[in-house]
């Protein structure tokens, strides 16, 4: 215990020191959105749909870019709307899919 006491200062730095690293590192759980997904991209939102009603499919806007991630990157193909209910979600932490998304 007398260890502890008499080097809480540089343990405590050491620490601080050992967060501010992981908060700045790439091994974080932050979100990095890039710049172009808020240049002036419109992704306006389709009109409500009745349940019945056949799938709404468009093209994709002309200023939108592909979403690069680290590993990927995604082109938008298409736009789409459907009336929908959400029945299951899983979680997915290690497989290979995760650095896309980690809910399904």
């Amino acid at each position: 215990m007398d260890f502890f006491y008499q080097y809480r200062k540089l343990l405590i730095g050491i620490l601080l020191l050992c967060v501010g690293w992981w908060r700045f590192s790439p091994y974080s759980p932050r979100v990095v959105m890039p710049a172009y997904l808020n240049a002036g991209v419109d992704c306006s939102q389709f009109p409500p749909m009745a349940m019945g009603d056949e799938p709404l499919q468009t093209e994709v806007p002309t200023g939108m870019q592909p979403f690069v991630l680290p590993k990927v990157k995604l082109t938008p193909l298409a736009g789409f709307s459907m009336p929908a209910r959400v029945l299951h979600r899983a979680s997915y932490l290690y497989d290979e899919h995760a650095s896309i998304s980690t809910i399904d």
